[in-house]
């Protein structure tokens, strides 16, 4: 049986759309394919990029005391990140071992030191190859002064308890570009205190300073907050009975110069209307 033109017409067509149909299936999977390929390149490459990022070891510069200090042996971990001429500063761990066994660290985030000043000018930045050590001499001197300004660290007993806490100093940070000293207790063998017990971040340790005036004598401690020639503040704590564990001090007055008149806030037996907050600050630290 013969077919018809139409016949033949109609079955060409619908041959030649499913042959165009099938190419263009073929055309999508090898493209989706090679999509997927290329997906998994780029993130073979990511992964190694990553990986090599987060194994590659940082130069870092170890600082190390000859001899021990205060019966702790004591190296500094420290990885410059910024040059001026005369100095260097960066991220240091300080690394303390008594003979005790006790061992602790303490993290500075800007630690500044003359010991490196070769740096890359383009980038003004310390460089140096490889990790490196250097032995360095601790400057013992014979101070009166309760805290030391001349080193980053020192053991003094700024509380006037007979025992001397760890004082870690932030150069150049406190007021009127001053320096800021961090109190970290110790216990019997020289561990760190626990962090719930320790006095860092409580009155008055919290504003120990380049301004303020330990009186041995007496035994209290006075910080300055000067707000100019005639506006200024003076909180003086007396180490008695305490205001919590391990924290010896209790507020003893507050004198302030408002345009430059004195007035005194608070007493041990007075407490003026204007400053009931204060008794409620200090006592429950």
């Amino acid at each position: 049986m013969k077919m018809s033109l139409q016949k033949i017409i109609f079955l060409f067509l619908a041959f030649f759309i499913l042959s165009c149909h099938g190419s263009k299936v073929k055309d999508e999977n090898t493209k989706a394919q090679n999509l997927q390929d290329g997906l998994k390149k780029s993130n073979a490459i990511t992964a190694v990029d990553s990986t090599k990022h987060t194994t590659e070891k940082l130069k870092r510069l170890y600082l190390k005391y000859k001899k021990p200090i205060e019966g702790f042996h004591i190296k500094i971990g420290w990885t410059p990140y910024e040059s001026y001429e005369d100095c260097s500063v960066g991220l240091a761990t300080f690394f303390f071992e008594n003979r005790n066994g006790c061992r602790f660290s303490i993290i500075d985030s800007a630690f500044l030191s003359s010991v490196l000043i070769n740096k890359d000018k383009k980038k003004e930045i310390a460089y140096f190859k490889e990790d490196t050590l250097i032995y360095i001499e601790y400057p013992f001197k014979s101070n009166r002064e309760i805290i030391r300004r001349d080193v980053p660290f020192s053991f003094s007993d700024v509380d006037f308890d007979g025992k001397k806490e760890l004082i870690m100093t932030v150069f150049g940070e406190g007021q009127r570009h001053t320096d800021v000293f961090r109190i970290f207790k110790l216990d019997s063998v020289g561990n760190l205190v626990k962090r719930s017990k320790q006095v860092t971040y409580q009155k008055p340790y919290i504003d120990f300073d380049g301004f303020t005036k330990f009186d041995k004598k007496n035994k209290t401690v006075t910080n300055t907050f000067d707000g100019g020639a005639d506006n200024s503040s003076y909180e003086t704590f007396v180490s008695e009975s305490g205001i919590a564990e391990n924290n010896k001090f209790r507020l003893k007055h507050i004198v302030e110069y408002i345009n430059g008149v004195k007035k005194i806030y608070y007493t041990r037996d007075k407490l003026t209307e204007r400053t009931d907050y204060l008794k409620h600050d200090f006592d429950n630290r």
